[in-house]
Parts: structure tokens; C-alpha cells; sequence
């Protein structure tokens, strides 16, 4: 029943819905009893219907009052039960939050957290000085404004603007929560569920796709639901919290993903040539340091129109990523299969292959090196992993393993700590103070690193094309 409460009170019909704006207190679970007692009667003197549902083993308790928050003096209406709330759960030696929902209840932090709540403030004011994530939400600097609960603007305010002849005629579409499933009885293919269920496919679970796309995991599953009427099929089965595509699914998740970048595209197709829209592009973590940033600067200088959206990765994450749609682009080493023909491929730089080792350790020459030092290798099955076995191969040193590490940076601080060398790609690392180390090139440019940027050939290719342009118009230290 508990699971089933939220979409319960999602379908609640007119104009007084549930609001989940005194959700998720907490109590010791002793008190829970006397507590939901209390509770109710507060909210019943206000003569207010209400959801409520929770774990009683943890004394947590989810209220959702329906209110019509087009009505006069709904937010007079919010503060005054919230105070209420707030009043009572703090004389049972409660939270306000069991789990989540802090946000826009912040003003109460410091009522809450009280001698802790300056270390909040620290905690903010040391990673976010200019108050610029989330400001007002959890906690503020000195000085700054926390967030007020009848201090937000709310739907309600913008649903008042909207003639009441108006509004009888879209009451499902003003009363959506979110998940467009009030679409589905007019049977149209929904394009932002076939984007959730491509993220099922991908997360492997209603839970991961939900945090994804920004949704609940109960928004998803709907969404999901009304697919499946949609198309008359089902296309996912449960197995616990997994979850697993059926043959229709995956035929459908095939087709959708194509069907997805061909909307996508239609916003550059309507720019008709025009350097506008937007960019999705992948990068290896190396070229993150060294090719990104000056190129990003670039951009910026002269294509300020196009925006930029840069995702992290490893060469095989890049790959998939690019197969299934998720990016436009990425900065990766060339594959070393060939590559299929809706894709294409730009040569950034090779990046030779370079001994690095401790600054102090005395030089005898790459592969002395290499033969008597312990060796921390970067991983075995990714490309620069590859190429640096194969160099070790063809010139039979057999090296003495210390670790293999997928990240370059780690084995570069590793190496000036004086734990052992390594063969790397020259992505452009120097000897710092604070990193110590001292580099010499193999010599043989037959084990280079190939760096460039792999696209999908489609609507973004001039997109594509201002990027490369970027890098090679000495963007590129």
C-alpha cells in the first residue's frame, strides 16, 4: 500500500490536490503514535484532507494536505500548517527531514541543526563562495537570504492568471505532475517516453533512469506504462529492483534511439546552415586537461551561439555513448577497428609514447628503465593500456607490476612520490613542484597515441566542424 500511495494521490481529481510541503518529518518511533495523532488533529482543525503514509520502523512519515493553491491565501494557508508542523516535531525531538525535501523548508535549518548550522555555513561558504549552487537552499553564508516557504513562487500563482473557462478545458494538462502521462489516451507516440525508456535500457533499473532524467521512480514507471498501452506490448518485465527489456523492448529501443537523434536534429536542420544550437561532446579525461579548456576559451570568443555541453569518459564509455545517441562527438583514441560509415574521424594530435619516472631516479635509458624499476601501467584493455604491452612485447622487457591504473593523473602522482615508472602518452603533463617527475619518449613513433575527435555524420556536422576548427586554429598549446 505504502508503494502504491504516491500514484494514489497523484490521481487525486479537482481542484484541492495533495502537496507534499510537510513531507518526510521524522520522530523517534516511540513517539511516532502520539505524534500522528497530534499530527492529524492539527490538520483537521483547518478542516484539511490529507495522504499519509510512512515507515513506522524508522519514524518517518510522509503528509501530503490537499490544497487549492489557486485559491486566496493558499500561501497564507502553507505557512500556517508548516509552523504548525514545524512546532510539533520539534517538541517530539524530531526532523523535519527523514529523508530528503530540505530545499525550500530552509529557513527552518538553523532552528533544526542549531550550534551545527555555522558549520553548514562553512561547508557552503568553502565550496561555493559566490553562493551561486542552490543559493537560499540548506544553507547560507552571512548575510545571505535563506529560502522562505511562502517565499517561492508557485504554480498556483500561475494557474490564478488563466481564466476559469480557460482552465476547465485543460484540467488534465494544468494538473500534470510531470510525467505527460495524461497524453497517453490520445495514443501519440511521445517522444520523452521513448527517451525514459531508452534510459531503462541503459540504467538497468526504474530507480537509476528516474535519477537520470530528474523524475520519480514512480513518474517512470507510468511513463512506461502508457508506452506499453500505446503500443499494445509489453516492453519491460521486473525481477526485484532489475528490470529487463523484452524482445518487443529491445526492437523498440533500437528503433527509438534513431528515431530520438532525428528529432534532436530537427533543431539544427531549422538553423539552415547557421553556426547555432547545441553541441553534445564527450572527451577522454586526458584530453579533458589539455585539448578542452583553450578550445572551450575559443568557442567562446567566436561561436557564442553554439552551446557546449562537455560529458566525461573512457574511450569504450565515449564509443557507446556516441552509438546510442547520448553525444554528438567525442575526444578519443582512434579505434582500432574500423570504423562503420555513419561515423567519421579527425586527427587532433599522436601523442608519443614517453617513459615517465621519478625526478631523482638516475636515467639509464628507457628501457633500463623500465627493466629494473617497478612499473605502475595504466590498464590492460584500454587503449593506451594496450599500446604501452605492446611496446614491452616487442622489445622483451619483462617489467615488474606494481599496479595498473586506468587514470593518468593517479599514475603521475604516484610516479613523483617515487613508487615506480610508467609508459604514458605525452598528452602535454610537465614537472611541477608539487609533481616531480622527469618524461623521455620512447623514440618510436609506431607506438603513438592517436587522439581525435570520432562524430556521427547528421544534422551537427558544422557544429562538429566549428569544434575541430577550434582545436586546429591554435587552440591547441
Amino acid at each position: 500500500m505504502r508503494k502504491k500511495a504516491v500514484g494514489l494521490l497523484g490521481n487525486t481529481k479537482g481542484d484541492r490536490r495533495p502537496i507534499a510541503f510537510v513531507e518526510d518529518t521524522a520522530v523517534p518511533p516511540e513517539h511516532l503514535a502520539d505524534y500522528i495523532a497530534e499530527f492529524r488533529a492539527a490538520l483537521d482543525r483547518r478542516g484539511l484532507e490529507y495522504g499519509m503514509f510512512g515507515h513506522v520502523d524508522a519514524g518517518v512519515l510522509h503528509v501530503r494536505p490537499a490544497i487549492d493553491m489557486k485559491a486566496p491565501g493558499a500561501e497564507a494557508l502553507v505557512r500556517a500548517v508548516t509552523e504548525d508542523v514545524v512546532a510539533l516535531t520539534q517538541r517530539y525531538g524530531g526532523l523535519l527531514w527523514g529523508e530528503h525535501g530540505k530545499g525550500v523548508r530552509s529557513e527552518f535549518s538553523p532552528r533544526f541543526f542549531g550550534p551545527l548550522y555555522p558549520v553548514l555555513q562553512a561547508v557552503k561558504a568553502a565550496f561555493d563562495p559566490r553562493n551561486q549552487f542552490n543559493p537560499g537552499k540548506i544553507a547560507a553564508p552571512e548575510g545571505a537570504a535563506l529560502l522562505t516557504v511562502d517565499g517561492v513562487p508557485t504554480k498556483g500563482q500561475r494557474d490564478r492568471t488563466i481564466p476559469a473557462h480557460v482552465r476547465a478545458g485543460y484540467d488534465e494538462a494544468l494538473h500534470c505532475n510531470g510525467n505527460g502521462a495524461w497524453s497517453g489516451k490520445f495514443r501519440a507516440l511521445n517522444t520523452r517516453f521513448l527517451s525514459t525508456l531508452c534510459a531503462v535500457a541503459d540504467a538497468g533499473s526504474l530507480a537509476g533512469a528516474a535519477w537520470a532524467m530528474g523524475l520519480s521512480s514512480a513518474a517512470v514507471a507510468e511513463q512506461i506504462q502508457t508506452l506499453e498501452r500505446g503500443l499494445g506490448v509489453r516492453l519491460i518485465t521486473r525481477l526485484g529492483r532489475a528490470v529487463t527489456l523484452t524482445d518487443e523492448g529491445r526492437a523498440v529501443v533500437t528503433a527509438g534511439r534513431d528515431i530520438l537523434r532525428r528529432v534532436a536534429d530537427l533543431t539544427q536542420v531549422a538553423q539552415l546552415g547557421r553556426l547555432s544550437g547545441t553541441l553534445r561532446i564527450g572527451s577522454v579525461s586526458t584530453a579533458l586537461m589539455s585539448v578542452v579548456p583553450p578550445t572551450l576559451r575559443h568557442m567562446a570568443e567566436h561561436h557564442p551561439e553554439i552551446a557546449l555541453k562537455i560529458v566525461p569518459g573512457t574511450s569504450s564509455q565515449l564509443l557507446s555513448m556516441l552509438e546510442g545517441g547520448a553525444i554528438d562527438c567525442a575526444i578519443t583514441v582512434r579505434p582500432t577497428f574500423e570504423i562503420a560509415k555513419e561515423f567519421g574521424w579527425h586527427l587532433i594530435r599522436e601523442e608519443p609514447l614517453t617513459l615517465v619516472c621519478p625526478a631523482e631516479l638516475p636515467f639509464e635509458g628507457v628501457e633500463a628503465c623500465l627493466s629494473s624499476s617497478p612499473m605502475i601501467s595504466m590498464y590492460r584493455n584500454s587503449p593506451t593500456g594496450r599500446i604501452a604491452e605492446r611496446f614491452l612485447q616487442d622489445k622483451k622487457i619483462v617489467a615488474k607490476e606494481l599496479f595498473e591504473i586506468e587514470a593518468a593523473e593517479v599514475i603521475l602522482v604516484l610516479v613523483s612520490q617515487g613508487l615506480g615508472v610508467s609508459l604514458l602518452p605525452d598528452y602535454g603533463f610537465e614537472s611541477s613542484r608539487e609533481r616531480r617527475i622527469r618524461k623521455m619518449a620512447v623514440g618510436d613513433r609506431a607506438y603513438g597515441r592517436p587522439v581525435g575527435i570520432l562524430y556521427r555524420r547528421g544534422a551537427r556536422i558544422s557544429l562538429i566542424d566549428a569544434f575541430h576548427a577550434a582545436i586546429k586554429n591554435g587552440a591547441i598549446s
